[in-house]
């Protein structure tokens, strides 16, 4: 509807959320050729959305507002074709009727180049309608202006300034979360996914499995004109690119991104995890070996119809659960092998392999000093 009254009414500007520009991109808006200028605020701008906007659009401009509701229009810039789509998400400058600070967890100014939050003072919002204590919360006095009842407002955004005065984002506050004990930004993950060529928009969202651990999720979508993707392919591709406790324990395609009335990401409406890992995967097959080790995986990792080809660490392991392993395996099937082999054969087809390999004793008994009796770590 939206792309037809476009096209009716001629319109050469328009706003929009990055989520509903993704999707009408999708759905045609290359022939809303008026367009001349459009404007995104609300969410960060993919790097893929970017790429398509200027090959399906080449007539139009894009610019990017950083704000929100109680502080809009905080930073302005418009992004350039011959950018080169870097990972970095650039939110411009503030405008000149507001100031912009990034303070650190005690509300003190951090240096350029340094991760901070991001509070908005200026033109900004009196406060939330009936909720005295929210605005209380949220709208707290502005300390750097030295001007009685000035105040500014805790986004819950980060950020840091660039040496040209540029501010980049870096992501939600309340949506980091920690995998194996380190916190991340799942909007990092995203950028990463957005990187493959066939990936168009991706969001990254942590969830309990089973055994209460947090895993990563990927939800992309793909490019409808791209190759389709090989198995394990975004694996393999995210891990180029960043550490093991980042990549996601599991990709999924679906057709497009589950939006809210506002047309920002509606996150609760992603399938769950026990929907993720129902997919269909090959039972484990071949020797009497790899079923032994398929029933010692599913058991440490509480997961069902794992297959030989799948990732022991894309199913929820990690450093804790190799450990586990290695002394199953020990008690199981009085067989060793290291926490290292183990990050070197991460699937059970390699694993069963290694574990039959008759030479592989001898230079790890040879390796270990002749202590075959206890499971190295």
């Amino acid at each position: 509807w939206l792309i037809e009254k476009v096209k009716e009414v001629k319109i050469e500007s328009i706003h929009l959320v990055p989520s509903l520009l993704s999707l009408l991109l999708q759905d045609g808006l290359e022939q809303c050729i008026s367009l001349k200028k459009v404007f995104t605020i609300g969410e960060r701008l993919p790097v893929a959305v970017q790429r398509e906007f200027f090959r399906k659009l080449p007539q139009a401009q894009l610019f990017v507002f950083y704000g929100c509701t109680e502080a809009p229009g905080a930073t302005f810039r418009e992004i350039l074709p011959n950018e080169g789509f870097g990972d970095r998400v650039i939110l411009g400058k503030p405008q000149n009727n507001k100031k912009i600070y990034l303070l650190d967890k005690y509300k003190v100014p951090v240096p350029i180049g340094v991760p901070g939050e991001i509070f908005v003072g200026g033109r900004i919002s009196r406060g939330y309608v009936k909720n005295n204590t929210l605005t209380r919360e949220r709208f707290i006095p502005d300390p750097f202006t030295g001007k009685p009842g000035d105040r500014m407002y805790q986004t819950g955004d980060m950020g840091r300034f660039l040496e040209d005065g540029n501010i980049e984002y870096l992501g939600r506050t309340d949506f980091q979360v920690k995998i194996r004990g380190i916190r991340i930004e799942p909007a990092e993950v995203d950028i990463r996914v957005t990187e493959h060529p066939s990936i168009l928009e991706c969001v990254t969202v942590a969830k309990e499995d089973a055994s209460g651990d947090n895993r990563l999720i990927s939800y992309y979508v793909r490019n409808k004109q791209a190759q389709p993707l090989k198995e394990n392919e975004l694996s393999e591709f995210i891990r180029k690119r960043l550490p093991e406790y980042m990549v996601p324990a599991a990709f999924v395609a679906i057709d497009k991104i589950p939006l809210l009335f506002n047309g920002k990401i509606d996150r609760k409406s992603l399938p769950d995890l026990e929907i993720v890992g129902s997919r269909i995967s090959e039972a484990a097959q071949g020797s009497v070996l790899e079923k032994q080790l398929t029933d010692i995986w599913e058991e440490i990792l509480d997961a069902k119809q794992v297959s030989r080809r799948d990732n022991y660490f894309e199913l929820g392991g990690n450093s804790l659960k190799v450990l586990r392993l290695c002394q199953r395996i020990k008690s199981d099937l009085d067989k060793t092998v290291s926490v290292a082999e183990v990050y070197e054969n991460p699937t059970i087809k390699n694993l069963a392999k290694l574990l039959q390999d008759e030479k592989r004793g001898e230079r790890f008994s040879h390796f270990f000093g002749g202590a075959s009796g206890q499971t190295p770590i």
